[in-house]
């Protein structure tokens, strides 16, 4: 019977094991397995080695067996960084460490972290966190000692596994570091929620209490900028007080993200407040005034368009396909760069401009790299679409496109290729020329990091500042004579004819450059034997394949199979 239930024993325990999930972050403290348990099992044992360890095992585990069946997988153990040490106490009912047992094994025992950097096991079987120790003086740091520094330590968080072994027979326990600060703050966070958000309030009700909270609860203070630091030490800045508002808006399912508020009337340079989504309408959340709880706040209505006097600044809302009104008649200032501080900036796909606009910055749209069309009304008398592209009126300018683009063909007629018109598209790998541009702006094609390779046709005259920079590609000059700006593509290849002034600008500027004959090929090599590449690199010629007696060296199913320079 004794053995029955030594079997029940390790069924049950068996059984609890193979439990997953993972365990809220507020609820991870209520959860701690009992002293024994552990996630997994390995044994290379025999069927006899394990008969007769069953009576060891029901030691070990019959006191917890009513505790196994929780839905814990891991131990928690927590730990306070030394930026909060002085301000916080980890409660004693909380792990700080944990001492492992034998779990059903006999013999001399082993210890060892085999997954995770989070914790550290003595040889005893003591399981602490694990920290990184940095050392800090005049604002540098260290992880060696330095005579005058300052000692700091910041713990590890997350999920580690630890082997207990005989060498025949093993356990793995998992361990979760937690950071006592982070849970801490939850806590606090929880508590105003069940006390004064109610299921029956409104999402204003909700944000408006949430923010009185926040003003009347914490001191504004210059030395904090999270939230996490605002709860714990009493008081924080703007960027603080948003923090906050932002991490209970989340918890109480009120869509949100920070704002900058520079240009709000007696704003700092670095003020922030809070845009939210409530009840179908965007409202901005302010709690940061200077002073001692409780504090000034603001809670009003807006637009999702900051602008001043019709001057589009930022764009404040959520959605991904945007309409611009038509009381905006410009999109930025010179140089403004109007969305990609948006908290969207990432997710927008189109942009629709009114007739209203008369100026666009051409830096507005950079960074949205998932914009893929910008559609103009017809009406509008300065700029027109094309294929989602944006071009001046007259079409005889390219003006932006797109990041999200990835092939763009400059129709006929387009004279000049606008400054920034192509920057930060990130998924540009295909931009056709015509022959009637006779001018690339500054930044035309800066950090286009998917573009391999671009032809500039012999109707280019000049090529502005920074052009192509931080881009690596083969740019084709076939004009002899361009005139070049600065900067203009210092980590490319450039290639174009001997004794152009392509040539005179790579030389002086020490840049790569491949001579072309004054067919546009060049003479290379592949695999150490001669060839004739055309511009973009691609062999053209069998000729260039033969050695010195005329035998082919490669068949020309295998050539013809080659798409990409050798």
């Amino acid at each position: 019977m004794k053995k029955g239930l030594s079997f029940l024993a390790v069924a049950a325990f068996a059984a609890a094991i193979t439990l997953t999930g993972s365990i809220p972050a507020f609820a991870r403290d209520s959860y701690d397995a009992p002293s024994g348990y552990h996630s997994g099992t390995s044994e290379s044992s025999s069927s006899d080695e394990q008969d007769s360890s069953l009576s060891e095992i029901e030691k070990d585990f019959s006191a917890d067996l009513a505790d196994i069946a929780s839905t814990q997988t891991y131990i928690s153990l927590y730990a306070l960084d030394s930026s909060y040490a002085d301000m916080l106490t980890i409660p004693a009912s909380y792990n700080q460490n944990y001492q492992l047992g034998k779990y059903g094994l006999t013999g001399a025992l082993t210890y060892e972290v085999i997954s995770g950097e989070s914790v550290k096991v003595s040889d005893s079987g003591l399981v602490e966190p694990n920290c990184e120790i940095w050392y800090w003086l005049n604002g540098f740091g260290s992880s060696s000692p330095m005579e005058g520094a300052t000692k700091t330590y910041e713990y590890i968080t997350g999920k580690s596994v630890v082997r207990i072994s005989n060498g025949k027979k093993s356990t793995d326990i998992t361990f979760n570091v937690v950071n006592y600060a982070y849970h801490y703050a939850d806590e606090i966070q929880k508590t105003f929620i069940a006390n004064s958000i109610s299921d029956s309030m409104t999402e204003y009700q909700k944000l408006e209490a949430i923010t009185n909270y926040v003003a009347d609860t914490y001191n504004y203070s210059p030395d904090y900028s999270s939230g996490i630091s605002m709860i714990i030490s009493g008081g924080g800045d703007c960027w603080a007080s948003c923090d906050l508002i932002m991490s209970l808006c989340d918890l109480v399912g009120i869509k949100n993200h920070v704002r900058i508020a520079n240009r709000d009337p007696g704003a700092g340079g670095g003020h922030r407040n809070v845009v939210a989504l409530c009840d179908g309408k965007l409202y901005i959340a302010d709690a940061g005034y200077v002073g001692d709880a409780p504090r000034g706040r603001d809670l009003y209505e807006t637009t999702a368009f900051s602008n001043d006097n019709g001057v589009l600044y930022q764009y404040d809302g959520f959605d991904d396909d945007i309409v611009i009104p038509d009381d905006i008649t410009a999109i930025g200032e010179e140089s403004n760069n109007v969305f990609y501080y948006s908290a969207n900036y990432d997710s927008i796909t189109a942009i629709s401009i009114p007739s209203s606009v008369s100026y666009i910055s051409n830096v507005a749209f950079a960074g949205t790299k998932k914009l893929k069309n910008l559609y103009v009304d017809n009406a509008n008398k300065f700029y027109k679409s094309i294929d989602g592209v944006l071009y001046t009126k007259d079409g005889k300018t390219i003006y932006t496109v797109p990041n999200g683009k990835s092939k763009v063909s400059i129709p006929r007629g387009v004279t000049t290729i606008g400054d920034y018109c192509f920057y930060y598209s990130s998924s540009i790998s295909s931009v056709s020329i015509p022959d009637t541009v006779t001018s690339i702006g500054v930044g035309a094609f800066g950090d286009c990091l998917s573009l391999s390779s671009i032809k500039i046709p012999k109707s280019v005259k000049t090529i502005g500042d920074f052009a192509f920079y931080n881009d690596s590609c083969r740019v084709i000059i076939l004009s002899k004579d361009v005139v070049f700006g600065k900067n203009v593509a210092p980590y490319c290849t450039l290639v174009g004819y001997s004794g152009s002034s392509t040539e005179k600008y790579a030389k002086e500027n020490n840049i790569g450059f491949i001579a072309l004959e004054s067919d546009g090929r060049y003479i290379g090599t592949v695999n150490g034997k001669t060839c004739i590449r055309d511009a973009y690199g691609k062999i053209v010629n069998f000729t260039g394949l033969r050695n010195v007696k005329g035998v082919l060296l490669i068949s020309k199913t295998a050539l013809n199979a080659m798409t990409k320079p050798l």
